[in-house]
Protein backbone atom coordinates (compact mmCIF):
# COMPACT_ATOMS: atom_id res chain seq x y z
CA UNK A 1 0.00 0.00 0.00
CA UNK A 2 1.43 3.69 -1.20
CA UNK A 3 0.00 6.51 0.73
CA UNK A 4 0.80 9.25 -1.49
CA UNK A 5 -0.47 13.14 -1.32
CA UNK A 6 -4.35 13.52 -1.43
CA UNK A 7 -5.48 15.71 -4.18
CA UNK A 8 -7.27 18.80 -3.34
CA UNK A 9 -10.57 18.77 -4.18
CA UNK A 10 -11.56 22.71 -5.44
CA UNK A 11 -15.40 23.42 -5.05
CA UNK A 12 -17.26 25.54 -7.37
CA UNK A 13 -20.36 27.91 -6.72
CA UNK A 14 -22.57 27.48 -9.85
CA UNK A 15 -26.14 29.70 -10.55
CA UNK A 16 -28.36 28.05 -12.92
CA UNK A 17 -30.34 30.45 -14.65
CA UNK A 18 -33.70 29.71 -17.10
CA UNK A 19 -32.95 31.36 -20.53
CA UNK A 20 -35.65 30.47 -22.99
CA UNK A 21 -35.90 26.18 -22.76
CA UNK A 22 -32.20 26.28 -21.38
CA UNK A 23 -30.55 26.31 -18.23
CA UNK A 24 -27.55 28.72 -18.88
CA UNK A 25 -24.74 27.70 -15.67
CA UNK A 26 -21.94 30.66 -14.77
CA UNK A 27 -19.51 30.99 -11.53
CA UNK A 28 -18.07 33.95 -10.08
CA UNK A 29 -14.79 31.89 -9.63
CA UNK A 30 -14.23 31.78 -13.06
CA UNK A 31 -15.83 35.25 -15.20
CA UNK A 32 -14.99 33.20 -18.61
CA UNK A 33 -17.32 29.80 -17.81
CA UNK A 34 -20.35 30.00 -19.34
CA UNK A 35 -22.33 26.86 -20.70
CA UNK A 36 -25.84 25.95 -21.24
CA UNK A 37 -27.49 22.52 -20.71
CA UNK A 38 -31.07 21.34 -21.38
CA UNK A 39 -32.05 20.19 -18.39
CA UNK A 40 -31.59 21.09 -14.77
CA UNK A 41 -30.35 17.08 -14.07
CA UNK A 42 -27.21 17.61 -16.47
CA UNK A 43 -26.11 20.52 -14.92
CA UNK A 44 -23.51 18.78 -12.20
CA UNK A 45 -21.97 16.85 -14.75
CA UNK A 46 -21.52 19.16 -17.51
CA UNK A 47 -20.52 21.87 -14.75
CA UNK A 48 -17.92 19.38 -13.91
CA UNK A 49 -16.67 18.29 -16.96
CA UNK A 50 -16.16 22.19 -18.23
CA UNK A 51 -14.69 23.70 -15.31
CA UNK A 52 -12.16 20.47 -15.58
CA UNK A 53 -11.47 21.53 -18.92
CA UNK A 54 -11.33 25.56 -18.13
CA UNK A 55 -8.65 24.79 -14.91
CA UNK A 56 -6.88 22.02 -16.18
CA UNK A 57 -7.61 20.01 -13.25
CA UNK A 58 -9.09 16.28 -13.35
CA UNK A 59 -12.68 15.93 -12.77
CA UNK A 60 -12.43 13.80 -9.62
CA UNK A 61 -10.84 17.02 -8.51
CA UNK A 62 -13.63 19.01 -9.29
CA UNK A 63 -16.71 19.27 -6.76
CA UNK A 64 -19.82 21.87 -7.95
CA UNK A 65 -22.49 22.88 -6.23
CA UNK A 66 -25.58 23.92 -8.33
CA UNK A 67 -27.86 26.94 -7.25
CA UNK A 68 -30.72 27.10 -9.38
CA UNK A 69 -31.98 31.31 -9.45
CA UNK A 70 -35.77 30.80 -9.53
CA UNK A 71 -38.41 34.06 -10.88
CA UNK A 72 -39.16 36.02 -8.04
CA UNK A 73 -43.20 35.28 -8.74
CA UNK A 74 -42.33 31.53 -7.92
CA UNK A 75 -40.54 32.38 -4.78
CA UNK A 76 -43.20 34.41 -3.25
CA UNK A 77 -45.07 31.87 -3.47
CA UNK A 78 -43.22 29.20 -2.09
CA UNK A 79 -42.58 31.40 0.70
CA UNK A 80 -46.37 31.80 1.22
CA UNK A 81 -46.73 28.44 1.72
CA UNK A 82 -43.98 28.35 4.18
CA UNK A 83 -46.25 30.80 5.48
CA UNK A 84 -49.12 29.14 5.74
CA UNK A 85 -47.79 25.69 7.14
CA UNK A 86 -46.38 27.78 10.05
CA UNK A 87 -50.07 28.97 10.71
CA UNK A 88 -51.59 25.30 9.96
CA UNK A 89 -49.29 24.26 12.76
CA UNK A 90 -50.42 26.97 15.26
CA UNK A 91 -53.91 26.63 14.82
CA UNK A 92 -53.44 22.44 15.08
CA UNK A 93 -51.66 23.48 18.53
CA UNK A 94 -54.24 25.73 19.20
CA UNK A 95 -57.11 23.12 18.54
CA UNK A 96 -55.22 20.35 20.28
CA UNK A 97 -54.73 22.94 23.70
CA UNK A 98 -58.67 23.55 23.23
CA UNK A 99 -59.83 19.80 22.48
CA UNK A 100 -57.66 18.93 26.08
CA UNK A 101 -59.07 21.73 28.03
CA UNK A 102 -62.58 20.99 27.14
CA UNK A 103 -62.31 17.22 27.49
CA UNK A 104 -60.64 17.91 30.89
CA UNK A 105 -63.83 19.84 31.91
CA UNK A 106 -65.92 17.16 30.62
CA UNK A 107 -64.35 14.86 33.11
CA UNK A 108 -63.38 17.11 36.24
CA UNK A 109 -66.41 19.71 36.37
CA UNK A 110 -68.98 16.81 34.91
CA UNK A 111 -67.95 13.55 36.25
CA UNK A 112 -67.75 12.21 32.66
CA UNK A 113 -65.95 8.77 32.01
CA UNK A 114 -63.57 8.55 29.20
CA UNK A 115 -65.90 6.20 27.54
CA UNK A 116 -68.35 8.87 27.65
CA UNK A 117 -66.33 11.58 27.03
CA UNK A 118 -65.36 9.26 23.46
CA UNK A 119 -68.74 8.97 23.06
CA UNK A 120 -69.96 12.44 23.54
CA UNK A 121 -67.44 13.93 21.19
CA UNK A 122 -66.85 11.06 18.65
CA UNK A 123 -63.18 11.06 19.89
CA UNK A 124 -61.49 7.53 19.85
CA UNK A 125 -60.89 6.75 24.17
CA UNK A 126 -57.04 6.74 23.00
CA UNK A 127 -57.34 10.66 22.19
CA UNK A 128 -59.56 11.19 24.97
CA UNK A 129 -56.98 9.54 27.21
CA UNK A 130 -54.30 11.15 26.09
CA UNK A 131 -55.89 14.89 26.36
CA UNK A 132 -56.61 14.04 29.81
CA UNK A 133 -52.92 12.64 30.60
CA UNK A 134 -50.99 15.41 28.98
CA UNK A 135 -50.55 19.34 29.51
CA UNK A 136 -52.67 20.83 26.33
CA UNK A 137 -49.00 21.86 24.79
CA UNK A 138 -47.86 18.30 24.47
CA UNK A 139 -51.34 16.96 23.35
CA UNK A 140 -50.75 14.99 19.72
CA UNK A 141 -52.70 17.17 17.66
CA UNK A 142 -56.68 15.99 16.79
CA UNK A 143 -57.30 14.42 13.29
CA UNK A 144 -59.62 16.45 10.49
CA UNK A 145 -62.12 13.41 11.27
CA UNK A 146 -61.74 14.23 14.91
CA UNK A 147 -62.75 18.09 14.22
CA UNK A 148 -65.61 17.46 11.41
CA UNK A 149 -67.23 15.06 13.95
CA UNK A 150 -67.26 17.67 16.83
CA UNK A 151 -68.39 20.26 14.13
CA UNK A 152 -71.05 18.05 12.82
CA UNK A 153 -72.40 17.19 16.17
CA UNK A 154 -72.34 21.15 17.34
CA UNK A 155 -74.11 21.90 13.88
CA UNK A 156 -76.84 18.62 14.44
CA UNK A 157 -76.86 18.46 18.65
CA UNK A 158 -80.80 16.58 17.99
CA UNK A 159 -78.85 14.12 16.05
CA UNK A 160 -78.14 11.61 19.09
Amino acid sequence: MTIGPVPCMRRFRVTARRVGTDWVLETDQDPTFWIEVPRLTAAYEAAREALAAATSLPVAQIDVVVVPELPEPALDRFERARQLDVQIAELRAEATSEAAAGVQTLSKAYGMTIKEIALATGLTQGVVSRLLRAPAEDSQPLTVRHLQVLRQQKAAPDAR
